[in-house]
């Protein structure tokens, strides 16, 4: 029902403009459209009856147009195309419906032609009777709206212009931020490499001093670069008194 209420509308409105301009050929357009269309909807109710009837007087002349695809793969492969070979596809109604909608597109292209040679032949006949007061009066509409799209196009141009600006100046505030926070991120890297040395040389502090308060002599070693001679010098008083001083108070 839409559908049906959409075709009629722009058939009264094509109908009014024909009126509208007095065109003779824009009827004969109209006329062989409507021709057009009541075959395509035969056409359409053809094609669907079809699949219940088998054959009808009223249906519409469609040229029998078979391709039987089994047929032409055996054909391709040399074998057997077997039952299937004879079922096919009927494109009669395929090219009944390409050649009408290509005949429609073709008339409504030259009514469309038609109306608009009408309508310039219509207003240079009015231009002709037109006194000078009318004449300059759409002289001063014409200058009137051509004002007004030049204005409209400078606003738009306005607004372009700001635009890029802002996105410009958008994009410069994301770069500042984002290399604020690489050269951040860069303080803090170096920070973290300075505390890790400093606690590097802590302990190599630390353990120079337990080196030095005699953690090495509790174990009765002593460093070479600790020995001034002072082991060897032991040793040898240890040789001199061979009994140690347990030894001289027995003999006493």
């Amino acid at each position: 029902s839409v559908n049906f209420v959409v075709y009629t509308d722009k058939k009264k409105y094509e109908i009014s403009r024909c009126n509208e301009l007095s065109s003779k050929k824009g009827y004969i357009g109209i006329l062989l459209l409507f021709l057009l269309d009541m075959l395509q909807l035969w056409l359409t109710t053809s094609v669907l009856l079809s699949w219940f009837i088998s054959k009808n007087k009223y249906f519409f002349p469609i040229p029998s147009l078979s391709i039987r695809p089994a047929a032409l793969l055996a054909a391709s492969t040399g074998g057997n195309a077997g039952p299937l070979g004879q079922y096919g596809i009927n494109i009669g109604s395929m090219l009944v419906t390409w050649t009408l909608r290509y005949v429609k597109s073709k008339v409504e292209d030259w009514m469309g032609k038609v109306l608009n040679k009408a309508m310039r032949a219509q207003r240079k006949a009015q231009r002709e009777w037109e006194s000078n007061e009318e004449k300059e009066e759409r002289k001063k509409a014409k200058a009137l709206r051509k004002e007004e799209r030049r204005k409209r196009r400078e606003e738009e141009a306005l607004k372009e212009r700001q635009q890029k600006v802002e996105d410009a100046k958008q994009r410069s505030a994301s770069s500042v931020v984002t290399n604020s926070t690489t050269t951040t991120k860069e303080g803090e890297g170096e920070e973290k490499d300075g505390g890790d040395e400093k606690k590097e040389e802590t302990e190599r502090t630390t353990d120079d001093d337990n080196v030095t308060n005699g953690e090495f002599y509790s174990q009765g070693e002593v460093p070479s670069w600790l020995d001034d001679g002072t082991k060897e010098e032991e040793q040898q008083s240890q040789q001199s008194q061979p009994y140690g001083d347990s030894g001289f108070d027995e003999l006493d």
